[in-house]
């Protein structure tokens, strides 16, 4: 992964780590928050499912904050209210 912008150099300092047993060998994986932002950019219809069952899958242990505050630096909101609608029917995304 090019760590060319602001927002890519910050996803590999966040890095969390993948236990060895997952796949047989250790390695570094960017976390929830941020698979789910390029996800939010390119917004296609694999992407849109994808952030959907992230969310789902993750929301108790999403850093909320962090991810808002990256939406809403790279002008995501309507593609997460989408993505959030799609996930938690009637919910607001969160801001």
């Amino acid at each position: 992964m090019l760590a060319d912008s602001p927002f890519h150099r910050q996803a590999v300092q966040r890095r969390v780590p993948l236990p060895a047993t997952a796949l047989g060998f250790a390695l570094d994986v960017v976390s929830c928050e941020d698979l789910i932002v390029p996800k939010l950019i390119a917004w296609r219809i694999l992407d849109r499912v994808d952030v959907s069952e992230l969310l789902k899958a993750n929301r108790s242990a999403l850093d909320l904050g962090y991810l808002a505050g990256w939406v809403r630096t790279l002008k995501l909101e309507q593609a997460l209210a989408d993505a959030w609608g799609d996930a938690f029917p009637g919910s607001k995304p969160p801001s």
